[in-house]
């Protein structure tokens, strides 16, 4: 009975993102969807007191989810606000509060994420609070501030003031999608001004923007220590971003199929949620009460941003999976927390870093314990572990990686096997050399090791190669996840078979 309840919530979940895929595609707009998901209640209901079968009650369920789905995406797609862009063209002046971790100080000056409250369009006096004739907008402008350093001074509410211009977006096949990226992150607009047309609102300093500084202040610290690109590389992987990073060392982590270890994930989460754990040692509810403010407090200073909020849930709830120690609780867990994601923001659907994420988490809570029971039959524990989780991870995340990217890395697998041991000790001494440096220089004398393990990389990378390959179709995907689970059910059959044949031998005996 357990099993099947598992199952029919998979099925629910799935259900689920198709309907909200279904409603960001304006397939099922939010009335009738809806009507529908109150239908599909009454249904539910009247099974639930007519004590119907397994079969009609879940049917009902799936249903509902699918309809609770669209209606997410629908409602994700209307505004409640007027929108930032509505006003593009026009000379205003935007009341707002700097997003955390988004201040960029170049050569040329400075760059910010304003996320807007109202907008001004007259020429009125400008005053320290919201006047009677602004309008509220929803939604984010990107600004930038002509040869000035102001990441000092920017620590509350700002105005700014200016002719809004359209975002610049490209979509070349094979690269990145500029557009759908502004879409998700709310980008409606860019402003480029000068320093006299930036005011403080004479807002507070709000905690997280306290922690932003904070997590500034460690990065420069980092970048001083270690100069050049290894340190820009160790701090996009331990406080996100691609801050300092150049498009050769891109080239180079993705040459080795390692890419995803620039920017902080459910990887580098989970090594930090394993050494703590191993440091902890008991696991009680006090030691889970404590592990979860780390890494809450982790998250704070990485921005808060999607990715590493998604990995954040993803790897707490792997994490109370592993205390309870049983798959369907995974399973429940893990489903709950894609629902929760996307019931938070529908649009993250679309996100490459969001589906990522799932299909690597789900491979690795589904697919893995198949793999590393084949890999243990003919390999010592240690070491088909470690193949079986990077192979694991590779197969689950196959298709999209080719979607997005169109390359597929010849020596990725040797790589993860090599070198991502390496690169995780590096995340760690750094993150013990952040809360070490204190301590007499011991903290950047961690940021010296860390530097140091990165070196293999640059000699790796000149062996490495990549197929380039074509876009991957939507009947292409579901054709190899098909390919997939009918694989893990036949696995999942004869492991069945295999137990039931055991039991009944030592009977007969």
């Amino acid at each position: 009975m357990q099993r099947q309840l598992e199952q029919i919530i998979v099925a629910a979940t799935l259900a689920f993102l198709l309907g909200c895929h279904a409603g960001l595609s304006k397939l099922l707009p939010l009335i009738p969807a809806l009507i529908l998901a109150a239908l599909f209640l009454l249904l539910l209901a009247w099974c639930c007191r007519q004590k119907a079968g397994v079969k009609l009650l879940a049917a009902a369920g799936i249903g509902l989810c699918f309809c609770c789905g669209a209606a997410s995406g629908s409602g994700a797609m209307r505004q409640p606000q007027l929108p930032l862009q509505t006003f593009t063209g026009q000379e205003v002046r935007i009341f707002g509060r700097v997003e955390a971790g988004s201040v960029k100080v170049t050569p040329q000056g400075t760059s910010l994420v304003l996320a807007c409250q109202a907008v001004q369009t007259n020429s009125a006096e400008l005053g320290s609070s919201l006047p009677d004739t602004a309008i509220a907008v929803s939604g984010k402008v990107r600004v930038f501030v002509q040869g000035q350093d102001l990441s000092e001074k920017i620590t509350g509410g700002v105005i700014v003031q200016g002719t809004l211009k359209p975002m610049t977006d490209f979509a070349n096949p094979g690269g990145w999608d500029s557009g759908l990226w502004n879409e998700l992150q709310d980008l409606q607009g860019r402003m480029s001004i000068k320093g006299s047309e930036l005011y403080l609102s004479g807002d507070g300093q709000s905690i997280r923007q306290y922690i932003g500084g904070l997590a500034a202040g460690l990065r420069s610290n980092l970048q001083h220590t270690v100069p050049g690109q290894a340190g820009a590389v160790l701090a996009g992987m331990t406080l996100g971003g691609y801050d300092g990073i150049s498009a050769q060392t891109r080239e180079d982590f993705a040459a080795v199929g390692l890419a995803h270890l620039l920017a902080v994930s459910g990887t580098h989460i989970a090594v930090v949620t394993g050494f703590l754990l191993v440091l902890l040692r008991r696991r009680n509810h006090c030691t889970m009460a404590l592990l979860a403010g780390i890494l809450f407090f982790y998250a704070a200073l990485c921005g808060f941003k999607p990715p590493v909020l998604r990995a954040l849930l993803m790897s707490l709830a792997l994490f109370g999976a592993g205390v309870s120690g049983r798959l369907p609780q995974r399973s429940n867990i893990f489903c709950a927390v894609v629902i929760l994601l996307l019931c938070y923001e529908p649009r993250w659907l679309w996100d490459a870093g969001f589906q990522l994420s799932f299909t690597t988490t789900a491979g690795l809570l589904y697919f893995y314990p198949v793999l590393s029971g084949l890999c243990t039959r003919y390999l010592p524990v240690g070491i088909a572990e470690i193949l079986a989780v990077s192979l694991t991870a590779q197969l689950a995340a196959l298709p999209f990686l080719i979607h997005y990217f169109h390359q597929l890395s010849l020596s990725g697998l040797a790589a993860n096997l090599l070198l991502v041991p390496l690169l995780e000790l590096a995340l760690l001494l750094t993150l013990a050399g952040y809360a070490l440096l204190p301590v007499f220089g011991l903290g950047k004398l961690l940021f010296l090791l860390a530097g140091l393990l990165l070196h293999p990389l640059a000699e790796y990378h000149s062996l490495a190669g990549i197929r380039r390959l074509g876009n991957c179709h939507c009947w292409q995907l579901a054709s190899f996840y098909a390919a997939l689970s009918i694989i893990y059910c036949c696995c999942c059959f004869s492991a069945a078979a295999t137990g039931m044949i055991s039991l009944l031998a030592k009977d007969g005996c």
